[in-house]
């Protein structure tokens, strides 16, 4: 007889050689001639398994036999495993299970019904097993943690360590100090954001050892653990389809060596919910304008709002030492103000606007031809690598003395596979930038809409039109903002401190002053002297293009 062995594990630290190795000693010692070996680690859960798909692929002219260890190793799901067997069955290719010692088939080769009815009990008890471990092992799990004591998780958060010995958290010195300056840093007024940044200007790193974001200091803050009391989960949604996150239904309390006190805790909490409900408050009056909207040209960080001062200054001025430029919040909500209620009045704005997503469309257009091309391109490579792996299983049926042959048409695979895997990475790449477009062309589309008859909603206004505003450096009290706006319009201010706005549609900033990369300042021609500027200036107040903040 001819066979197939399948030999599974589950994870990755997990061998299937010894399975392997018995049944290559079973097949040797009953005159089964081994042609193909698949071996494979991925869970009996799952459905879609390589090795056991192209297992499948074989017929009656290829094997006669498929020798596994013990049945879970074709599927931990009962229905699934009879149909399989049954798969088998109908090709008339017999299946031996080792650990339960049974043939699919009889001596001649017709299904056997009281082993068919043996495996559906088997499989059932089975995937019954499986279900009652994992409930015993919760089980068991959570009375180490709620009675005696043990540590709710072996993965620690930065602050503790985890004691193999007593299965504790301990306290780490050193990372329980950070954890509680980063506390008083939040409520002494630091966004989390600049919180992230101070920690990684200063070298720190994560537990990991990575650097650190927004979303890192924000789960901290939420983390009960620091004051005492961890939050263990007891029951779960289930997660969606390619997550692993799982919301929490329910939980408990468990006692773990604080850090701070709960009295920190609450108010660092306290603090970030009034620092969310300023940023959301975009219907106060006094609140700037521009939070949010301001990108710094040199960092590529967005400014803050230092309310105590009236500035808008770059959240790294300070910490990185970032040289971007602070400007008065009145001033530059003002004159923003003023442009947006200019270009969302003007024809300019459904004009640019068409322009814009006229060159969208074209893009997507193209983005699209790509990815039809690369679909393309997978479609050919999917259909030679089946051709190679049919020739492969011809060369073991017919000439099974070529060993090294069939070796080599099977290395033939690995660079197919990877070529594939690189187009689908590309077409992952141009669909999100596909996606992207149609969010900005729905921007576009939006912003260009808007007729401003409520003055009170400026701020929500101004988000839903301008794109970003970037401040370049200043020489001699002077300094050029661009304003850009989401339907392809972009406003140039040339601005002094002073007591001037002067306002042009259609300047380049090149025509106006040269970028030096070295020292990122701005230095202004030598033809827009002051004369000159006056002049423009007395332009600007003739065509009511001209702004006096006094």
């Amino acid at each position: 007889m001819k066979g197939a062995i399948y030999s599974r594990v589950s994870t990755d630290i997990q061998d299937f050689t010894k399975q392997t190795n018995e049944l290559k000693d079973f097949a040797k010692y009953n005159n089964i001639d081994i042609v193909y070996i698949f071996e494979e680690k991925e869970s009996g859960f799952n459905n879609d398994r390589p090795e056991f798909e192209r297992l499948k692929r074989l017929t009656k002219a290829d094997i006669d036999i498929v020798l596994i260890w013990e049945l879970s190793r074709l599927s931990r799901r009962s229905i699934y495993l009879q149909q399989q067997v049954e798969e088998f069955t109908n090709k008339g290719i017999n299946i031996y299970s080792k650990k339960e010692g049974l043939y699919t088939l009889d001596q001649n080769g017709k299904e056997n019904p009281q082993v068919k009815f043996t495996i559906a009990i088997l499989a059932a008890v089975a995937e019954q097993e499986v279900s009652t471990l994992k409930e015993r092992t919760i089980s068991s799990k959570r009375n180490k943690i709620f009675n005696l004591g043990n540590s709710y998780t072996s993965k620690p958060p930065y602050g503790y360590e985890y004691n193999k010995e007593t299965k504790k958290l301990t306290i780490n010195e050193d990372e329980a100090n950070l954890m509680k300056r980063i506390f008083d840093l939040s409520i002494n007024g630091y966004s989390l954001k600049r919180i992230a940044l101070l920690l990684n200007s200063e070298g720190k790193r994560t537990k990991s050892n990575n650097l650190w974001t927004y979303t890192t200091v924000f789960n901290m803050f939420h983390n009960t653990v620091y004051y005492g009391k961890a939050q263990y989960r007891t029951k779960s949604e289930q997660s969606k389809e390619g997550k692993k996150y799982r919301k929490k239904l329910e939980f408990r309390y468990v006692s773990v060596p604080a850090i701070i006190t709960e009295d920190v805790y609450n108010r660092t909490r306290e603090k970030l919910k009034s620092r969310n409900s300023r940023s959301n408050s975009v219907n106060q009056e006094n609140d700037p304008l521009l939070r949010g909207l301001i990108i710094c040209p040199i960092c590529g960080y967005r400014y803050t709002c230092e309310k105590n001062s009236g500035l808008y200054t770059c959240i790294n001025v300070g910490v990185k030492h970032c040289k971007g430029r602070t400007i008065k919040i009145s001033n530059l909500d003002r004159i923003v103000w003023e442009i947006t209620l200019d270009i969302c009045n003007s024809d300019i704005n459904k004009e640019t606007g068409k322009n814009i997503i006229s060159e969208i469309k074209s893009q997507m257009e193209n983005l699209k031809r790509e990815i039809f091309n690369i679909d393309k391109s997978i479609d050919d490579l999917k259909i030679k690598a089946d051709n190679i792996f049919n020739a492969a299983i011809e060369v073991k049926r017919n000439f099974p003395n070529l060993a090294d042959l069939y070796k080599d048409k099977m290395n033939e695979l690995k660079p197919i596979n990877k070529d594939i895997s690189i187009y689908e990475n590309e077409k992952s790449i141009k669909q999100r930038e596909i996606t992207r477009l149609e969010i900005k062309e729905k921007d576009i589309i939006e912003s260009r809409d808007i007729v401003i008859t409520d003055k009170s909603e400026k701020s929500i206004i101004l988000h839903k039109v301008v794109d970003n505003i970037k401040i370049y450096g200043y020489q001699r009290g002077k300094c050029c903002i661009t304003v850009e706006f989401k339907n392809g319009c972009i406003c140039y201010i040339y601005y002094i401190s002073k007591y001037k706005f002067g306002v042009d549609y259609t300047w380049d900033i090149k025509e106006i002053c040269d970028y030096s990369i070295e020292d990122k300042t701005f230095t202004f021609n030598e033809e827009m002297n002051e004369d000159l500027f006056n002049k423009k200036v007395a332009k600007y107040i003739k065509e009511k293009k001209f702004i006096r903040i006094k």
